[in-house]
């Protein structure tokens, strides 16, 4: 910690006023996370740090074949806040209906996507089994135009894996297996 707190970054961050970083940690959900929030404000500035980056939520949207899937997670891998609307079909109404989701998880600074189907390192949908009218669909850009940030897109089996291996069951394992039932079926292998 002694050696983070010298960091330009570090620095920058502790000297917004406290009400400016609360409001870029994302929102309390209920009392508790509330409660975390004020006794980190009541810590020495070292601890305060620590305690508040603990708190940064981080919004995804799971893209599915009914539904898009809004939540932010805090640092735990708790969700504090979650909105849904249905799929659409086709390319704009796609992004216009993300773009809605993500409005509803604001703010936020980056915003990851989980996608069915193959995606390219870049964020375009080749295929999709699970999507209506979408093949070639470049949406890493097209959303990131739309809210001006950077939008990451990995497939959706590929995230629960990740997810799973970060906060779930496969916390803690070497090496895991995660099969993903939907609309579709998937699956994502942690090595």
């Amino acid at each position: 910690l002694a050696a983070l707190w010298h960091e330009p970054e570090v620095q920058a961050f502790l000297e917004k006023p406290l009400e400016a970083i609360r409001n870029n940690m994302g929102r309390p959900s209920d009392d508790k996370a509330e409660e975390h929030w004020q006794e980190a404000l009541d810590l020495p500035q070292g601890e305060m740090f620590v305690a508040i980056t603990r708190f940064a939520a981080t919004p995804s949207i799971d893209v599915g074949g009914t539904k898009c899937h809004g939540v932010v997670i805090d640092a735990a891998g708790v969700v504090v806040h979650d909105y849904r609307l249905p799929t659409p079909a086709g390319h704009d109404a796609i992004v216009d209906t993300l773009a809605e989701v993500a409005a509803q998880l604001a703010p936020f600074d980056s915003i990851g996507l989980g996608v069915p189907g193959l995606i390219t390192r870049d964020g375009v949908i080749k295929a999709s089994p699970n999507l209506v009218d979408v093949r070639d669909f470049p949406v890493a850009q097209l959303l990131s135009q739309r809210l001006g940030t950077v939008v990451h897109v990995d497939n959706d089996a590929n995230a629960a894996g990740f997810g799973e291996a970060t906060f779930g069951a496969a916390r803690g394992a070497r090496h895991a297996i995660v099969v993903t039932l939907g609309t579709g079926i998937g699956g994502a292998l942690v090595l």
